[in-house]
């Protein structure tokens, strides 16, 4: 995985996949579908009520930004690397308080 900053759309999509589905499926698309953008096509396509949608994800980074809160997906510099380098690990996480990041 290739680690870089999302941009406000991309993280959209990227928190969009992470709530609809679990990890290894998670990743498992990105690589398949190669890029955020194929993989919101994807979500489009198979859209039923099951899937969290970009609208919930917009509102759930409003919700987290309003409390001084971060949303982390696995592809950030900030995401723990012990964590990012477990099987499996959480596609996002939601960091409150004061976050260390290393040099």
């Amino acid at each position: 995985m290739k680690i870089n900053k999302l941009n406000n759309k991309e993280l959209e999509v990227w928190l969009s996949l992470a709530r609809t589905i679990g990890p290894i499926k998670f990743f498992s698309i990105l690589r398949t579908h190669g890029s955020l953008d194929e993989v919101l096509k994807y979500l489009n396509k198979v859209a039923n009520n099951k899937v969290y949608g970009i609208q919930d994800a917009r509102e759930e980074i409003n919700n987290a930004e309003r409390i001084g809160a971060k949303i982390i997906p696995a592809c950030d510099p900030d995401y723990p690397d012990l964590l990012r380098n477990i099987s499996n690990c959480p596609p996002v996480i939601t960091a409150l308080g004061y976050i260390i990041i290393k040099p």
